[in-house]
């Protein structure tokens, strides 16, 4: 069976790329490096190897979704995947299924495969997002799952069906919503604590207009600028908007999202350092 034929969106690991290499190696260490933790904590069993998969997801989810949001520069990602690092070091535990249904909203919306989107496609980022709504009571990463169907039917190339899909994942949130209302934690301190990761969020938006056009990953088609900049806007609606409706909480949920854009903005003001060094020379 070809998946192909079937999928717009996926993508499997191609070894022959050197950080494809890389990021498998990486993922590896931190899935030993994970046991080892639990193990020296005194975890049961099951738990240390949940701890394991778990590092190893966050490593690699955040690596993935870094090359979504900056397709253009293929090691930005790693420093995504050292802010992620470190913050699981630090105790965070990332949220990652939310993550992940986002991820496959995004290649939708941004098209990076440089394939058709199959209705096969929407179809299982829907039903992410209705496990996400109905299960894990995450009506945020719904809402925005449905802006990312919205702005695929409306932008060109536009695809109708997509409005569909929007109108029935945001239903979901708002059901969501309506039976687990989260209780909004907005406090002065709360808003003061983040300036600096709004801070980062400014650079990251800023930075990410900047970059290049990048080719899609099996043609030669070039990645819509215009789809690229409506992905980063939903992201900083979504890290923004968490704030308030989960309070510190935002930090765990989010934490993929967050280490993503801080290594792509710190990685494009290194390289833009480099390079007028280097030109200066």
């Amino acid at each position: 069976m070809n998946l192909y034929e079937y999928s717009g969106i996926a993508r499997p690991v191609d070894f022959s790329y050197p950080t494809n290499k890389l990021i498998a190696i990486l993922t590896v260490v931190a899935l030993v490096a994970g046991i080892g933790m639990g193990w020296w904590q005194g975890l049961v069993f099951g738990k240390v190897v949940m701890l394991g998969l778990h590092f190893a997801g966050t490593v690699f989810l955040t690596w993935a979704f870094a090359r979504e949001v900056d397709p253009h520069e293929p090691y930005s990602a790693f420093g995504a995947v050292l802010f992620a690092t470190a913050g699981f070091l630090w105790g965070i535990r990332p949220e990652l299924l939310g993550v992940a249904v986002f991820m496959a909203a995004a290649r939708m919306l941004i098209c990076s495969c440089g394939r058709a989107v199959t209705l096969i496609d929407r179809g299982m980022i829907l039903a992410g997002a209705a496990l996400l709504a109905f299960w894990l009571h995450q009506p945020l990463v719904v809402i925005m799952v449905a802006l990312a169907f919205l702005l695929d039917g409306l932008m060109k190339p536009s695809n109708r069906l997509s409005l569909l899909f929007a109108a029935v994942a945001l239903g979901m949130a708002v059901t969501d919503f309506y039976l687990n209302m989260p209780i909004p934690s907005i406090s002065t301190s709360l808003f003061n604590s983040k300036l600096l990761v709004l801070a980062v969020f400014i650079i990251f938006i800023v930075l990410a207009f900047r970059r290049q056009e990048a080719p899609a990953d099996s043609n030669d088609n070039l990645i819509s600028r215009k789809r690229l900049r409506a992905l980063h806007i939903l992201m900083l609606v979504w890290v923004i908007f968490a704030l308030p409706i989960y309070g510190q909480a935002a930090i765990n949920k989010l934490f993929v999202v967050w280490s993503v854009m801080a290594g792509v903005s710190i990685y494009g003001i290194a390289l833009g350092i480099f390079k007028r060094k280097a030109g200066g020379v």
